[in-house]
């Protein structure tokens, strides 16, 4: 099981599989912190939702919307951080 919290959901996974890569080609199973569902499906579609969401936000700069095409795209450019 990979244990998330909502408002974390990126962080969480990426941290819990780092830590068990040898459970990588197990079936994906999802449990949310403080929450009583049981993963028959929903759940599991529930967290890739909102993995999604969160990766797609402009905020996070990992993807670019190429206007002349209308598509997204990987973000190629260098951050300035």
């Amino acid at each position: 099981y990979l244990t998330v919290r909502r408002d974390h959901v990126v962080e969480d996974s990426i941290e819990q599989i780092k830590q068990r890569l040898a459970d990588l080609k197990k079936p994906l199973k999802i449990k949310f912190v403080n929450e009583e569902g049981v993963d028959q499906g929903g759940v599991q579609k529930e967290f890739c939702q909102l993995v999604v969401h969160e990766l797609f936000r402009p905020e996070t700069d990992l993807f670019v919307y190429d206007n002349d095409n209308r598509f997204i795209w990987f973000n190629t450019q260098q951050r300035t951080n």
